[in-house]
């Protein structure tokens, strides 16, 4: 793996059925959910 200046990659998986977010300033809430990957 190289540490040169200027490389950077980061991977990132995430898996789950339902997310919500959260916003308190103002109040709104989003959720969203799913069974299967896409």
């Amino acid at each position: 793996m190289s540490r040169g200046a200027g490389n950077h990659f980061d991977q990132v998986e995430l898996y789950s059925e339902k997310i919500i977010s959260a916003h308190k300033d103002g109040n709104i809430t989003y959720a969203d959910s799913w069974n299967r990957r896409s």
